[in-house]
């Protein structure tokens, strides 16, 4: 039995949050749903007003995190507030560092919600350079590593150990530009095939170092998802004996 905790999105199927949830309310190994806000629009608060308390039902069975929207700003406070009994943390996307006032405007503001609300906002890793640009406003703040965002082996197992201290969250996905090719979809959230050679590494790194971190399997679809947690239950993830090879 997996030691850390598993986690995947609130779309896995097509439909609204309180239709995911009871989809997932039977699948034993997903102990964390990551409720998606990729935008807050009119419609997503109609959904979300229609679906809070079923929502709030299922927290008995699930904790929660929440991804906020990608472009944040202030209007995204009540949200937040609406969440905050649920999420243990939300998700941050970084901004464009080739806008520098763009930074300072998103560090200004996550600094204010820290002071309101406590270190629970984690900063993901998406284009090269944009998490750096944040982290240097805020050196401590909390990190969110998605795998597929480095792709590569190298990338992925530096960045472990540049900031293990700070990453209580992994996004863990794969990459396949060829299927991309084929299907039009993004290279990145793929299921995981078991032949990645960060995997397992990766993986005993972060069980030695936190237990408790939480593994998102960051795709869009339940097919996706079961196959990647077939290949965790099959490679046995939280009992490997690898190293971290040198990089």
């Amino acid at each position: 039995m997996n030691q850390f905790r598993l986690s995947c999105p609130s779309w896995v199927i097509p439909g609204t949050y309180g239709e995911n949830l009871a989809f997932l309310e039977d699948k034993a190994a997903i102990q964390n749903v990551e409720l998606l806000f990729f935008l807050y629009d009119e419609s997503v608060q109609r959904e979300l007003e229609a679906d809070l308390e079923s929502i709030t039902k299922y927290r008995g069975r699930f904790t929660y995190t929440a991804h906020l929207p990608d472009k944040l700003s202030q209007n995204h406070q009540e949200l937040i507030e609406r969440l905050l009994p649920l999420a243990e943390h939300f998700i941050v996307h970084p901004t464009n560092p080739e806008h520098p006032h763009k930074v300072d405007e998103l560090a200004k503001l996550l600094q204010t919600w820290r002071m309101q609300y406590g270190n629970i906002f984690l900063a993901e890793n998406t284009k090269p350079r944009w998490l750096e640009a944040l982290e240097a406003r805020i050196p401590d703040i909390p990190v969110c590593m998605d795998t597929g965002h480095l792709e590569h082996t190298e990338a992925i197992l530096a960045f472990w150990l540049d900031r293990q201290s700070r990453i209580r969250e992994i996004h863990l996905h794969s990459t396949d530009r060829k299927a991309a090719q084929l299907d039009g979809r993004l290279p990145d959230h793929r299921p995981l095939r078991g032949d990645e050679a960060w995997l397992r590494p990766l993986m005993h790194e972060a069980m030695g170092q936190n237990p408790q971190i939480l593994i998102n399997l960051e795709l869009f679809s339940w097919a996706e998802v079961a196959q990647s947690l077939e290949i965790v239950d099959t490679e046995n993830l939280c009992h490997c004996t690898w190293q971290l090879p040198s990089i």
